[in-house]
């Protein structure tokens, strides 16, 4: 598909965006469509090329550096949707056209409050980004612990092992969860 056809496609299909909210379109170049409202800036985009991903990204014009996607409005309102949510991906023209029909249909469903400039929205768009960070903070931070536990648990060091899986005791696999009950018992009746 050629970015000609994309910008007609998305300027169809989002129509929404200026008949319903006042948006007007800024952009339509290179697989990137852009509208804006007075206070609100909303963007699909298309990567042609490599990963053939559709998606879209809205924020606060007075606060550009805070770009959100569809999947932060899925997280936000509809948590049950979100983690079913796969990014949406597609390189014959029919696809390209149903996967842009798709995302309208999110935007429009969803993101009402958003396409107002609803600040408690936004506020909760940045507290959800605030907390992927940390959980994702925190993944990185088990999957290193993870490895010196795995040394522990081969040097019978159970102190070591039940202090370093301790914190992430929900993260545990089942058999991680037993080497720390193990572990702990064993630690207890070597004191």
């Amino acid at each position: 598909m050629d970015a000609v056809t994309f910008a007609a496609i998305v300027r169809k299909e989002f129509e929404f965006l200026a008949r319903d909210y006042g948006f007007l379109l800024v952009n339509d170049e290179n697989f990137d469509v852009s509208f804006e409202s007075k206070d609100v800036f909303f963007s699909v985009n298309y990567d042609a090329r490599r990963s053939y991903e559709i998606d879209a990204y809205f924020g606060q014009k007075i606060k550009r550096a805070h770009t959100y996607s569809l999947g932060n409005l899925l997280q936000m309102q509809d948590k049950e949707r979100f983690l079913r949510f796969s990014v949406l991906q597609a390189s014959a023209d029919e696809d390209v056209k149903w996967c842009v029909e798709q995302l309208a249909s999110l935007v429009s469903s969803l993101g009402r409050k958003i396409l107002v400039n609803d600040i408690q929205s936004f506020e909760t768009l940045q507290e959800l980004r605030a907390e992927n960070a940390l959980d994702y903070a925190r993944t990185l931070k088990f999957e290193q612990m993870r490895k010196q536990a795995h040394i522990a648990w081969q040097q019978k060091d159970y102190v070591k092992l039940v202090e370093l899986f301790e914190p992430f005791e929900s993260l545990l696999t089942k058999s991680e969860a037993m080497k720390l009950k193990l572990s702990k018992n064993r630690a207890t009746n070597a004191d």
